[in-house]
C-alpha cells in the first residue's frame, strides 16, 4: 500500500490557520478560552468530528450573516449568537 505523506496546499492552509488560531485563544482570557471549547465542543456534536468542526469554526457561514464563528465567540454578545445557531443546525434548520 502506498501512502501520500505529503498534505495539500489546503491541509496545510488549514493546518496553518488552525495553529494561529490556537496561539491566539490561548492569550486570551480564561472565559473566552473556556466559552470558545464550549462551542467547540458542540460544533464536534453537530458535525460529528472533531476535525470538520475545526475546519467549520474557521470558515464564514451563512447562518452567521458571512461571519466566521471563531471571529464571533472572541466576543460574549457573538457567542450568544453561535450557539442558537449551532441548536438550530442540530434541529436541520440551515438558514
Amino acid at each position: 500500500m502506498v501512502t501520500n505523506t505529503q498534505k495539500s496546499p489546503q491541509n496545510t492552509q488549514r493546518s496553518a490557520e488552525w495553529r494561529t488560531f490556537v496561539r491566539e485563544i490561548s492569550r486570551r482570557p480564561r472565559s473566552q478560552t473556556w466559552t470558545f471549547a464550549i462551542i467547540l465542543a458542540k460544533v464536534a456534536a453537530v458535525f460529528g468530528s472533531q476535525t470538520i468542526a475545526e475546519l467549520w469554526i474557521l470558515h464564514p457561514a451563512a447562518g452567521l450573516n458571512g461571519r466566521s464563528s471563531i471571529d464571533l465567540v472572541a466576543t460574549p454578545f457573538g457567542a450568544t449568537l453561535v450557539e442558537p445557531y449551532l441548536e438550530r443546525l442540530e434541529d436541520g434548520v440551515y438558514i
